[in-house]
């Protein structure tokens, strides 16, 4: 089964609300230019830098408590020797790490699998973490290291996405070879190439729907908070902002199987516009989701 990151509460907490987050430093600092808050701004081209080469603690108010089972990191230049840390707590005062001991370090020091700069997540499954404030620290970090996307939320689980699909693997380059007029070869470009995703939801009911995600509860959308039905909650979001997909939510297996298959994730964005579920017989629906996906 597969898992959907669609909401980050970061970035609706503060770049989509009236009354912002209380966000306070508590050790170290941002780099000017480099703030924390482009961690979560939805633009690819903004991140979040230390100001030293020492650590950064921050903590982030939400002002009232928040539902949590992952987060999620794409655009970023940390190694196997820097990291992360997220914790979370109802009082500012005594504080939870979020992790799984049993898959992720017992300290909440969350590393990218590799140092090839791809995507990476922290999925609690089966989870449910409750916190109003939420302490961010950053570990074994200079003054160049980055990440342009943080996304904190709860992913929806248990979602059937059915083959075939392209899994990632790794980055796709494209290399375009160059000639000058005497047909000499020239300097050769190589740059990244996203990959098009076809997200297929199938053999879905319409009671599938229209179910309520149990670990996503009070959602506000346009002003009004409730709680949002499967097909509500991911059509709103989805279409409208970054999300990350896991194909295999790593449910199954050795603790060390459920880490690599919850470090196979896509950053994506939709492809054109979002499409709505269709009937495939009398009594079953496809929802095909078109996407762009990013790997690094």
């Amino acid at each position: 089964m597969g898992a959907i990151l669609a909401e980050n509460e970061l970035h609706h907490a503060y770049w989509r609300s009236a009354s912002k987050p209380v966000i306070t430093t508590v050790s170290g600092g941002e780099k000017s230019g480099f703030e924390f808050v482009n961690m979560f701004d939805n633009n690819a081209h903004t991140s979040f830098k230390n100001n030293t080469n020492t650590q950064s603690v921050i903590t982030f108010d939400f002002g009232s408590a928040k539902n949590f089972n992952g987060f999620a990191i794409y655009g970023h230049n940390l190694t196997t020797s820097q990291a992360i840390k997220i914790e979370y707590s109802s009082d500012n005062s005594s504080y939870t790490t979020f992790t799984d001991s049993a898959v992720y370090p017992a300290n909440g020091e969350i590393s990218p699998p590799n140092n090839n700069g791809e995507a990476f997540c922290v999925y609690l499954k089966g989870s449910t973490n409750i916190g109003r404030y939420w302490k961010i620290t950053t570990i074994g970090w200079d003054t160049s290291t980055f990440i342009t996307t943080l996304a904190l939320g709860s992913f929806v689980d248990n979602v059937n996405i059915s083959a075939p699909y392209t899994m990632p693997s790794f980055t796709p380059q494209e290399v375009s070879i160059k000639r000058n007029n005497q047909g000499n070869l020239l300097s050769s470009d190589v740059r990244k190439i996203p990959q098009k995703l076809n997200i297929k939801l199938t053999t879905l009911q319409e009671s599938d729907l229209d179910a309520i995600q149990t670990n996503i509860t009070n959602t506000t959308i346009n002003g009004l908070t409730a709680n949002y039905s499967f097909v509500d909650y991911l059509g709103h979001f989805v279409s409208r902002f970054p999300f990350f997909v896991l194909h295999d939510d790593g449910g199954d297996g050795s603790n060390a199987e459920k880490l690599a298959d919850r470090n196979k994730i896509y950053f994506c964005t939709i492809d054109k516009s979002l499409k709505q579920p269709a009937f495939a017989s009398p009594t079953t629906l496809n929802w095909s989701i078109n996407a762009i996906g990013y790997i690094s």
